[in-house]
């Protein structure tokens, strides 16, 4: 997983001391809140109860529909601070920054998440 801000880091950081009680019995994948626990379950359950009303594809959760909507915009809203790269999708620009920025980055000393400027902050 990676973040994409510097400022974030410190906020970041609080997850991992918080506690997370619910459990997933399928991956262990711990959250803070039932609901969250609730709708992580679509991932394995392969329910996708959000549909595309303009394509025929289906999401497991609202942020992959979201992000599935550049696919009908010729829109390219995410840009990158260090170069003239522009994108439809914000997971497109956080693997360029990984990949051609990393110099830029600071990492979670606990998960290894990655954070980049402070611009880039809006997109997450």
């Amino acid at each position: 997983m990676e973040f994409s801000f510097l400022s974030g880091l410190s906020r970041h950081k609080l997850i991992h001391t918080l506690k997370r009680p619910h459990v997933c019995n399928t991956c262990q994948k711990t959250f803070r809140l039932a609901d969250a626990l609730k709708e992580h379950m679509r991932v394995h359950s392969g329910e996708k109860q959000y549909t595309c009303n303009i394509g025929q594809e289906s999401f497991p959760h609202p942020s992959g529909l979201a992000g599935h909507a550049g696919v009908h915009s010729t829109e390219k809203p995410h840009h990158c601070d260090y170069c003239d790269f522009k994108t439809a999708y914000k997971r497109s620009l956080k693997e360029h920054l990984r990949r051609y920025h990393s110099e830029h980055k600071e990492e979670c000393p606990l998960c290894c998440n990655d954070f980049y400027s402070e611009r880039v902050a809006a997109l997450s």
